[in-house]
């Protein structure tokens, strides 16, 4: 058996179990979500699991593209018969990442398929896939990670100054497009200025 309550309503047990003072001893099983984690290959240092998400399309979208700007790999468990929808409704959201399919975790068929979304899309659609099922996705990538091109940042500022724009609202425009200070981009500003 797998650790109880994750992802299913039986919390609701042991709240009532506290409230009449009863003694709650955890035991752990294997963990799905943990496991798939661990042996995807993904970033794990940081993780956000969603459990299965809403049944309802709209619904469904509209978690997505709440989890469009996630940065943590994100962790969902998913019925097989849902898995060619969910993958093809990933890739439209949140577009092509790296993510890790776990099937069958710590039982005799146990697989993982690793690629980009687009491919376990190709994977799953060339195959039945039986049995439970955790999917593991990269978060958006960390635009700021990279060094900006200040070289760009600058050309861009003159560029937006000599259509009429001050320095102010160049800087801000600036700033937001290459997502850096724009404290800095201001200051790259008073050194066009005094050019």
């Amino acid at each position: 058996a797998g650790t109880p309550l994750v992802s299913d309503p039986g919390f609701e047990i042991v709240q009532r179990a506290i409230a009449l003072g009863m003694k709650v001893v955890p035991v752990p099983g294997p963990s799905a979500h943990l496991l798939a984690l661990v042996a995807s290959g993904l970033p794990c240092k940081r993780f956000a699991f969603e459990g299965f998400l809403p049944e309802r399309k709209a619904d469904r979208l509209g978690r997505l593209a709440e989890l469009k700007v996630e940065k943590r790999t994100m962790i969902f468990y998913v019925a097989p018969h849902d898995l060619t929808h969910l993958l093809e409704e990933l890739l439209l959201v949140l577009g092509n990442r790296p993510a890790c399919l776990a099937r069958e975790i710590t039982k005799v068929h146990e697989e993982f398929l690793r690629g980009s979304l687009s491919l376990l899309s190709e994977l799953v659609g060339k195959r039945q896939i039986r049995g439970e099922c955790t999917l593991v996705v990269a978060g958006m990538p960390y635009v700021g990670e990279e060094k900006p091109d200040w070289t760009q940042v600058l050309e861009e500022l003159s560029e937006q100054m000599s259509k009429g724009l001050r320095l102010k609202e160049a800087s801000q425009a600036v700033a937001t497009k290459y997502k850096v200070p724009k404290s800095k981009v201001y200051k790259l500003g008073l050194t066009l200025l005094k050019e």
